[in-house]
């Protein structure tokens, strides 16, 4: 592979704002980059050393740091330019059109620099050594991670310099640190893009940051989120493929409690998808584990889930004992959500027979108790039974407003589940 000398100008001026010159690579779906636009953050350090070779023997001076601590030689951005001569050098490679900026005085990237071009992106970063690869994306890391005051709102970025740099060289000496860090700054991703409604973008960094991880409860921990996760993606396959592998992962570490609680929730999934005949008994199973403990808030979530299920195949009489047992329960442990979803078990019964009027009034109550609590989910699943229940009575106005109040959570939520 060639050494530094033999870097094109695109490359070194890419590596110049603190940022790897490019980014295909990694094909595997295990290590997938982090798909938020990462890339298009082009820092701008404005400390790279002298035009036309960086050469990694060389000594640099140790930066300081405002706490008085001094940053590692590899940590470091490495210089490329001096100052006077970064922009005339950056300038010159924007009239060649093989890097563009954006001139938007109102744009948030104002100033910042990125390849036109994927090929050439893809050819200047295939020209870097591994190693040098990982040592500037680490250098990478330490900058903005300087930079932002909040690593939350570059964890994205961070996720990707630091996996990035794992995969350059896995038998690296410090390979387990590093791979921990991208492991936790794929987490920290997952959380905010789960915050933001990006449940999609969400899963996928769940995901990555479970084959990271060494630590079989932490994976069954973070399988469990993603899988979850696929629901509100509306990606059914993905969600039973995950939340399978968590149930092994608490089953093999003799976690049998944790493993009916998921259990639970592939029942959930599979019901959702009209599959009871592996649904119910996948449930019934789970509920009979969890009667070996104290009744708890995973035996009512996993009763509720049951409730829904035997009503669905028409056998009202076990559904609406499920349905009371959760009721029960889930006041007893409080637990807001489980009663929530037993108050909707209920309804699906009682909508089923001669009670309209009580099935309106459970229908009122989850949503009500769905609000004072936040659970989202629950509020739009309310609100979509009430609009059922007025488009039969003819009270169409009625009817489109629950419709349409359903419709603007789901989007927040980004649930594409309830979307459609």
């Amino acid at each position: 592979m060639p050494d530094d000398d033999d870097l094109d100008p695109a490359a070194r001026a890419d590596e110049v704002r603190g940022q790897p010159a490019g980014d295909a690579h990694h094909d595997g779906p295990e290590h997938r980059r982090p798909e938020t636009g990462d890339r298009k953050v082009v820092e701008h350090p404005r400390h790279q050393p002298e035009r036309g070779r960086v050469d990694d023997q060389q000594e640099q001076p140790e930066r300081q740091h405002g706490d008085g601590q001094r940053q590692d030689h590899e940590q470091r951005p490495h210089h490329g330019v001096d100052d006077p001569e970064l922009d005339p050098l950056l300038g010159s490679l924007a009239r060649k059109e093989i890097l563009g900026v954006q001139a938007d005085p109102t744009s948030p990237e104002h100033g910042q620099y990125g390849f036109l071009q994927d090929l050439v992106r893809h050819v200047s970063y295939e020209t870097l050594s591994k190693k040098e690869r990982r040592t500037r994306h680490l250098a990478a890391a330490a900058y903005i991670s300087d930079a932002f005051a909040s690593e939350d709102e570059i964890a994205e970025v961070l996720a990707s310099h630091y996996l990035d740099a794992y995969t350059a060289l896995p038998d690296a000496e410090d390979a387990a640190e590093v791979k921990a860090k991208a492991c936790a700054a794929l987490v920290r991703a997952g959380d905010r893009a789960e915050s933001l409604g990006a449940s999609g973008e969400a899963l996928r960094y769940l995901k990555q940051a479970a084959e990271l991880s060494l630590d079989a409860p932490e994976r069954a921990v973070l399988l469990d989120r993603a899988g979850w996760l696929g629901v509100h993606a509306a990606d059914y396959p993905t969600s039973e493929r995950l939340l399978a592998e968590s149930i092994a992962l608490y089953t093999a570490d003799g976690d049998t409690r944790s493993a009916a609680r998921v259990s639970g929730r592939l029942a959930w999934v599979e019901g959702w998808q009209r599959k009871y005949d592996v649904a119910i008994p996948r449930a019934e199973t789970a509920f009979a584990d969890l009667e070996k403990y104290d009744p708890g808030e995973e035996m009512a979530g996993v009763a509720a889930t049951l409730a829904g299920a035997y009503s669905f195949v028409g056998e009202s009489e076990k559904a609406l004992e499920k349905a009371e047992f959760a009721i029960e329960l889930a006041e007893a442990v409080g637990s807001p959500e489980i009663l929530v979803r037993s108050f909707a078990a209920k309804a699906l019964i009682t909508g089923q027979g001669r009670r309209p009027e009580e099935t309106i009034a459970l229908r009122k109550h989850q949503l009500a108790l769905a609000r004072e609590h936040d659970i989202p989910e629950l509020e739009s699943n309310a609100l979509f039974n009430l609009s059922n229940e007025s488009f039969k009575r003819d009270r169409f106005v009625e009817a489109l407003t629950y419709l349409s109040d359903a419709l603007a959570i789901t989007r927040r939520r980004g649930s594409r589940s309830g979307h459609r």
